[in-house]
């Protein structure tokens, strides 16, 4: 079946809007997409923002927490090494003040 040149220019025609068409359809639907991918990347961005500003105040927090736990664990051992340290002076006096006492050579040692 051949087509007269009029009705080829017109089926050409019909063919060239319904491409146009679509055309206009697929770009359109392209910016949406795009769009709602800028807002979705954007949102993440938001969220990954507020996550990375959380864990920097905790970090920051325990941070903090650890500074004071070491002061901590210094002055324990530092009372510790006192405590030490004062008993064993206290054991040195207590033997050089029985070494130093008169002892009745008769009475019994314990």
């Amino acid at each position: 079946m051949q087509l007269e040149p009029e009705q080829r220019r017109l089926v050409n025609r019909a063919v060239t809007q319904a491409r146009f068409f679509e055309r206009q359809q697929l770009t359109t639907q392209a910016k949406q997409l795009r769009a709602e991918i800028a807002q979705e990347r954007a949102s993440m961005l938001a969220e990954l923002a507020t996550l990375k500003a959380n864990m920097i105040g905790e970090y920051a927090a325990m941070k903090e927490e650890l500074a004071i736990l070491r002061q901590y664990y210094q002055a324990h051992r530092a009372y510790g090494t006192a405590k030490q340290e004062v008993v064993a002076t206290y054991r040195r006096h207590t033997i050089e003040r029985a070494m130093e006492a008169a002892r009745d050579p008769t009475a019994p040692l314990h």
